[in-house]
């Protein structure tokens, strides 16, 4: 434990208040030994200490209550002497005033011992004229005074000089350990400061692992997505090219597969048309043989005179009449075959060849026949000029010549259109069919583009995968030197 001097002073107050009131009961001792009244100088002396204490509770070790203990020691002592009056041993109590005196130097100022060392040299002069023995045994002496009070002098400069110096260099120690205590309490605050920043260091060095823990978590799971995304950007991109390089092989021979269907329909259409020309022809030759009635009809009534060979010859007449009829029969039919084949349009037109060719046949066949006509109805013209009756039957049989050759002229006019028809048609075919060549070249184009994209692709995938692969090392390096740091 580290005095100071307040706590001198303190300590000091304390027992000399304890020493006020224990001079109560020796004071009330001395005078019921010496059988006299001891109330009112116990009231007195206790009253005295009473007084100290309360001024000590109050103001604590003031100089106000130093001097008040000092007087209050002084007093009893006083009271203490006069109790001895009388009595051999009252000059030896006139020692402790030194002591008290001696005692009053505890408190480390010169002031408390000069109040002792005043009050002490006025008890005994004022009591050496009023009351000497109340001061010495058998009466004052002026010289005795006077040395008690040199006495008393000496001491009080020696205690003063000492209590200055006391003083003095306790509150130089205090001051020292008042320093020594900021110094040690900057300390200690320094080394709380240390350690709360050696701890707010831990702590962040703890943090900052976490951190770059959970940071090289993190890295780790977006290069592990990373990689697979680089990995199904590879895998997609060698599909899409190997999906890009079948489609740019199927579109070239869909490419070539409509070329081919665009001349079967180019051949279709010129078959188409070269039909509509033999149709055409049949056409006119039937209005040429209708003609050619009508005229034979005019020449039979002109000739009458060959009616009778008419009537001969009409017989035949009637056979070439059923083979125009029949030939008239077989364009239908082959008309209609035509129109079959026509919607078909198989093995690029070569029914249409066919037809055509029929056709051709039939007409060489309908001139022959109309060459036999003419010159049967030339027959009939000689045969008419023997027989009117022969020529009503030969204008009657002509008119149904005429009748089965209009006949045969709507007919061919249908099959006319129909033909035309056919050949719209496969005009139109062979556009639209032109149109998808042309969709099928700009859709392989677009199949070329998507191969070179995904040959990009490849290429921005593995790209991607060895930049992952630098990053991962990277990561790994910084977070390697920030946990060595």
């Amino acid at each position: 434990m580290i005095w100071t001097l307040t706590g001198i002073r303190a300590a000091v107050a304390r027992v000399l208040l304890g020493l006020a009131f224990l001079h109560v009961p020796i004071l009330a001792l001395s005078i019921w030994f010496r059988g006299g009244d001891i109330l009112l100088p116990a009231s007195c002396a206790f009253l005295l200490a009473m007084g100290a204490l309360l001024l000590y509770l109050r103001c604590g070790v003031a100089i106000v209550t130093q001097l008040v203990i000092a007087l209050v020691l002084i007093g009893q002592v006083s009271m203490l002497v006069y109790s001895f009056a009388g009595h051999p041993w009252q000059p030896d109590t006139h020692m402790y005033y030194f002591a008290v005196l001696a005692l009053l130097a505890g408190f480390c100022d010169w002031r408390p011992i000069v109040m002792g060392a005043a009050l002490t040299a006025l008890h005994h002069l004022a009591l050496q004229y009023i009351l000497p023995s109340a001061v010495f045994y058998q009466g004052g002496s002026l010289l005795r005074v006077l040395l008690h009070a040199v006495i008393v002098i000496i001491e009080t400069a020696f205690l003063a000089a000492l209590a200055v110096i006391l003083g003095r260099m306790f509150a130089t120690n205090e001051n020292s350990l008042q320093r020594a205590n900021e110094i040690a309490e900057r300390e200690r605050m320094a080394g709380e400061r240390e350690k709360r920043q050696a701890g707010e260091l831990g702590r962040r060095a703890e943090a900052l692992r976490e951190i770059v823990q959970s940071f090289r978590s993190q890295m780790e799971r977006a290069m592990a997505v990373l990689d697979r995304a680089a990995e199904t950007m590879q895998g997609g991109s060698r599909e899409l090219t190997g999906t890009s390089d079948q489609a740019r092989q199927q579109m070239a021979l869909v490419s070539e597969a409509a070329d081919a269907t665009t001349r079967g329909i180019d051949q279709l259409a010129n078959a188409s048309g070269q039909l509509a020309e033999s149709i055409g022809e049949i056409g006119r030759n039937v209005s040429h043989s209708a003609d050619g009635s009508k005229n034979a009809a005019d020449l039979a009534r002109r000739a009458s005179d060959e009616i009778e060979e008419l009537a001969r010859n009409s017989e035949n007449v009637g056979a070439v009449v059923e083979i125009i009829r029949g030939i008239a029969a077989q364009t239908s039919m082959l008309a209609l075959n035509a129109t079959i084949e026509a919607a078909r349009a198989g093995e690029m037109g070569r029914g249409f060849a066919v037809v055509a060719s029929e056709v051709k046949t039939l007409s060489a066949q309908t001139a022959r026949a109309t060459d036999e006509v003419s010159g049967q109805i030339h027959a009939m013209q000689i045969a008419s000029q023997r027989s009117l009756k022969a020529i009503r039957d030969i204008v009657g049989a002509m008119g149904e010549v005429e009748k089965v050759a209009e006949a045969i002229a709507v007919a061919v006019h249908e099959q006319d259109r129909a033909t035309a028809e056919i050949a719209r048609q496969v005009q139109l075919s062979f556009e639209g069919a032109r149109r998808g060549v042309g969709v099928v070249g700009n859709f392989e184009l677009m199949t070329v583009r998507s191969h070179d994209a995904a040959e990009q692709l490849q290429e921005a995938a593995d790209a991607l995968a060895a930049q992952a692969h630098s990053i991962r090392h990277e990561v790994a390096a910084f977070c390697t030197l920030v946990a060595a740091a």
